[in-house]
């Protein structure tokens, strides 16, 4: 099962951090594998395709977005939500908009069956060794500038406790409060104000990471929470402390009874009984709430609404009027196994897929609908592609690449050269060949040649070999204005490198031949999605690296199916969906059934005069 995380852009609050650390929790889990957008008013393109779009929903931060058209746009939707009251989860969200209410309060129990209470989602931290702190105790708080923090409750009670101690308190400016510096300073002035002598007070206002903002609650002797605000929601402030595993107080306010289930509050407990007894209540709130906890919960969850989802999924079907095709395309599925596939090294190429080659079909048709390229003239490409996709109202296809960055009129009489498996009986190698000939029937070039890749050597040889069988390639290709390389994952992994070391030798291939003074264009025609190496996350380095490829100007990227042009676009790589103009050579390829396009071709309405050159979208 895939699913989507989609949060708030990355701004200095905890509506957005709280989005991040659930995400990193769903990672873990067993039920669904999850991939991460972040969408704001300017930047709404969610990626479908997935059995469940899981929000970060505030009202604060996605005031924009209009909640009741999610289930008609997406299907199954479920939302975090983390401004709740007492037994109540909906003080701040429509409680029919979404199938799904992830309260994240674990003291959240109610009958309402589409309701479901979660831990915090507490992120790992490794305790260092222990170090001695300093006499004076230091008693520390943060949190952003907004009314009821109760800072100066603080002061009050460390003078009524102590006759010398140090209270920090660190306040970051908040992107989403206007006033914020003003309320901060307001802070400042009246901490300083009531502060009896031997009690100094040290104002910050960093905005820390996560791991900072923990090692700064581990410096401190105790961090107290003080809290007087009447709101709904549970406060995030106290996720570090109880990472830090230092001494916790916090008042006996509604916001903080997730942790008051475990500890007593001031003014029942002083802060010199906290220090001195509250340390493993925290190291067991800590555990409740780990990432493992989270998503242990969220997989049982799923196992309850799995029926849910599976209906939904029906529903889809209907409300987009696809399942009358169903078993049309299940029919043509049959015929491209039986017809398509029609000789031994296509039959060998796609032995792992044949089984599930219908399955392919039916998932395609539900998820995102089949997307036929017509001629080569740019503009039938686009009218077709907008065609086969008006029923959705999401616009899945922004992230393609303008028509001109593709058009093959403006390559003629190119010195062009071709790098692929040509010598080698593969599907890839087979498409370059009617690639290589499409283009000389259509085009006059000064040279289309071919480089042919020695895949076999690749797989034997150390990294540092890859890397310099590749460089030898690149000055091979230094004298042609055009390259076009047909990439796939294996033909940069040996058997001594990681995905990622593979990747690095790609992207150090592509970087020299964009560097070659004479080289004015490089096609790279990616053939598998970057999932399959390795699933998407922010923090990975293979897709950290894949991502330079946007900044080499020379290149443009073409991507053999829609999905993965949507996959690309997630970290700022344009593709365009397969535009080759080979039709002459694809009308008479024996591997090509025509009947079964002109069928497709029907079935989607096009122009009787429409050449059909691919069907992509699996």
């Amino acid at each position: 099962m895939k699913g989507l995380f989609i949060n708030s852009k990355a701004k200095k609050c905890s509506i957005h951090e709280s989005g991040k650390m659930i995400y990193n929790c769903l990672l873990k889990s067993t039920t669904c594998k999850f991939d991460y957008t972040e969408i704001d008013v300017d930047n709404r393109i969610i990626s479908t395709g997935y059995d469940i779009y899981f929000f970060n929903y505030h009202y604060g931060t996605m005031s924009w977005l209009n909640i009741k058209q999610l289930k008609k746009d997406f299907g199954f939707v479920m939302t975090v939500v983390l401004e709740v009251l007492p037994s109540n989860p909906f003080p701040l969200v429509d409680e029919n908009s979404f199938d799904i209410y992830c309260a994240i309060d674990p003291t959240m129990d109610i009958p309402d069956k589409k309701v479901f209470a979660f831990p915090r989602p507490l992120e790992p931290f490794e305790i260092p060794q222990e170090q001695d702190l300093l006499e004076t105790p230091i008693i520390g708080s943060f949190g952003l500038p907004t009314a009821g923090k109760g800072f100066e409750k603080i002061v009050e009670a460390v003078n009524e406790e102590f006759d010398k101690a140090i209270i920090k308190i660190n306040m970051p400016a908040a992107d989403f409060v206007s006033n914020s510096v003003s309320i901060a300073n307001e802070y400042e002035d009246k901490c300083m104000a009531i502060a009896k002598k031997g009690i100094e007070i040290k104002v910050t206002h960093d905005f820390l990471t996560k791991d900072e903002l923990i090692k700064w609650c581990r410096s401190n002797t105790i961090n107290c929470f003080f809290y007087d605000r009447n709101q709904p929601g549970l406060s995030a402030t106290t996720d570090q402390a109880i990472s830090s595993e230092r001494p916790l107080l916090v008042s006996d306010n509604e916001t903080f009874r997730h942790v008051t289930h475990y500890l007593k509050p001031y003014p029942e407990c002083s802060i010199k009984e906290a220090i001195e007894n509250s340390v493993p209540v925290v190291r067991q709130i800590k555990k409740d709430w780990s990432q493992d906890a989270f998503a242990q919960k969220f997989d049982e969850m799923i196992e309850k609404i799995r029926p849910q989802l599976d209906k939904t999924k029906l529903k889809n079907i209907k409300r987009f009027k696809l399942k009358k095709n169903i078993s049309l395309f299940k029919k043509i599925g049959r015929k491209i196994l039986k017809k398509v596939v029609n000789t031994k090294k296509f039959q060998r190429w796609h032995k792992t897929y044949s089984e599930n080659f219908e399955e392919q079909y039916k998932t395609c048709l539900e998820n995102q609908g089949y997307i036929v390229l017509t001629s080569a003239q740019n503009n039938k490409i686009v009218t077709a592609i907008k065609k086969t996709s008006k029923q959705y109202s999401i616009e899945m296809f922004n992230n393609h690449l303008p028509s001109e960055n593709y058009n093959f009129e403006n390559l003629k009489k190119h010195k062009m050269v071709h790098i692929s498996t040509y010598e080698t009986v593969c599907g890839i190698g087979d498409y370059c060949k009617l690639l290589k000939t499409g283009l000389d029937n259509i085009a006059e070039f000064k040279t289309n040649d071919i480089i042919s890749l020695d895949i076999n050597y690749v797989k034997t040889a150390t990294a540092n070999e890859v890397d310099n069988y590749y460089s030898n390639i690149a000055q091979q290709c230094k004298d042609y204005d055009t390259v076009i390389l047909q990439h796939e994952y294996s033909f940069f992994l040996s058997k001594e490198c990681s995905f990622e070391s593979a990747n690095e030798s790609f992207i150090k291939f592509l970087t020299q031949l964009n560097n070659s003074s004479n080289i004015k264009n490089i096609l790279v025609i990616i053939h598998s999605s970057p999932d399959l190496a390795q699933p998407f996350s922010l923090e990975s380095k293979f897709w950290s690296s894949f991502a330079k490829i946007q900044y080499l100007k020379k290149v443009t990227v073409l991507s053999t199916n829609c999905h993965m042009t949507n996959e690309l676009a997630k970290y700022g790589i344009l593709s365009s969906p397969i535009i080759v103009p080979v039709e002459k050579v694809m009308e008479k390829h024996p591997n090509i059934n025509n009947k079964i396009k002109e069928d497709i071709k029907h079935q989607l309405l096009l122009n009787e005069g429409d050449i059909v050159l691919s069907i992509v979208g699996f």
